[in-house]
């Protein structure tokens, strides 16, 4: 998914595998690895890092879709296990709402400045930040569908050593 920022700056973020090397969260939850592509005021750069648990996924599409409700509420900030990359609800105007997203750590450029803030400002209709919420949840179903060693069996998936049934991951 593309976040357009302001002034033709942009981030892609994709989904790129289940990081089989990482262990289970305390939640038994899967880490996700992840590809970042910025172009920003402060420079361009691409990271790929394990910075989203399975439910850090599902929650960033769950604030995007309430974020492109005008009936539902958002909470103004999103932030996740690993503090990487964090998502700020700054203002809603005619012309849409202003979202921010920080880059920390891993999702920083190689020759990151350790005091410098690295973060892109979006302004996005309602109908774009639902966009986005689609295309995050259709890239994480893709994903999982096509991890190796799925097999679908009475609507539970077995992935590696991994089952899922109704929407939760569980160490089998």
């Amino acid at each position: 998914m593309t976040f357009q920022g302001i002034h033709n700056q942009y981030a892609e973020l994709y989904i790129l595998e289940i990081d089989k090397t990482q262990v289970l969260t305390e939640n038994n939850d899967l880490w996700l690895k992840i590809f970042l592509n910025v172009s920003a005021f402060m420079g361009s750069w691409q990271a790929a890092d394990t910075s989203l648990t399975l439910n850090d996924a599902r929650r960033l599409i769950r604030w995007l879709e309430d974020l492109s409700s005008p009936d539902k509420e958002a909470s103004n900030h999103l932030f996740f296990a690993e503090p990487n990359l964090s998502f700020y609800h700054l203002n809603t105007r005619e012309t849409g709402k202003t979202i921010k997203l920080d880059f920390n750590l891993e999702l920083r450029p190689g020759d990151a400045k350790d005091k410098e803030k690295y973060f892109l400002t979006c302004r996005l209709s309602d109908a774009q930040l639902a966009e986005l919420a689609d295309d995050l949840a259709y890239d994480l179903q893709t994903m999982l569908d096509r991890a190796s060693g799925i097999r679908t069996n009475n609507s539970s998936r077995i992935i590696n050593d991994y089952e899922f049934t109704k929407s939760r991951f569980v160490y089998s």
